[in-house]
């Protein structure tokens, strides 16, 4: 008896819950386009993100193509950027800088995926296929948006994930010299645009392309390599003791 009790609250819990579900689909059918578009909006406007969300696809679902499908797009997927869910706010304004054309918005949907990849882009140590992609969309907006005034802080992201890239060779490098298969290393090294590697990297990269270079007996570029390697780094003297090994011996 208590378990057919049990059974039949189960069944009219459902029974109300898929009705509600049924009622509030039916209420937002009955909604306006404009008083829709206006609960989604107002939400937005109080930075309450995941309701901006919800009621932004309702109304993208609900009226797919009007003159706001365009603006609901572009705040759905500022809703999930504001939010920081950045993967989320890749999708959709990807899809909104696919389908749409409105000038001013397009320029703000591509700076802020721009910034959506960057902070999904992971450390030099994993794949780095999002670095690649956020290279790319970067490069797209510093073409067409010459003139923003955003351009410095882009042209500034875009330096850092250049020389994450690199950065990741130069690990690739040091993985094979621990190894101590040097000219797997060299290959790596040889690989590095030293031009996109900050600064804080170069005389590491110098160091160790030079020390490859020497267990390698390619003594001359070993020679030439490690003499990059400014004084006031802590490889110097490591690198000098290599120097004045190669210049006794030549």
């Amino acid at each position: 008896m208590k378990k057919s009790l049990y059974l039949l609250l189960i069944l009219f819990s459902l029974l109300f819950f898929n009705s509600c579900a049924k009622k509030e689909k039916l209420s937002m059918m009955d909604v306006s386009d404009e008083e829709l578009y206006k609960k989604a909006y107002n939400f937005y406007e109080q930075k309450k993100w995941n309701k901006s969300i919800d009621f932004f696809q309702k109304y993208i679902f609900t009226y797919p193509a009007t003159k706001r499908t365009e603006l609901a797009q572009y705040y759905l997927a500022d809703s999930y950027f504001n939010k920081k869910s950045y993967t989320e706010s890749i999708v959709e304004f990807e899809y909104f800088l696919k389908n749409y054309k409105n000038y001013n918005l397009k320029k703000d949907a591509l700076y802020k995926l721009c910034i959506s990849y960057y902070k999904i882009s992971p450390p030099y140590q994993f794949d780095q296929s999002l670095t690649f992609s956020a290279i790319g969309v970067m490069r797209e907006f510093l073409v067409e948006y010459f003139d923003d005034e955003r351009k410095n802080e882009i042209d500034s992201l875009l330096n850092l994930l250049l020389s994450r890239i690199e950065e990741k060779k130069l690990h690739t490098g040091d993985f094979y010299y621990k190894g101590k298969k040097y000219k797997s290393a060299i290959i790596y090294y040889q690989l590095v645009d030293e031009n996109n590697l900050k600064n804080d990297l170069k005389d590491r990269y110098y160091f160790s392309y030079g020390r490859a270079l020497y267990k390698n007996k390619d003594y001359q570029k070993s020679l030439e390599i490690l003499q990059k390697v400014s004084e006031n780094s802590k490889y110097y003297r490591d690198s000098k003791k290599i120097i004045d090994k190669i210049s006794n011996s030549l």
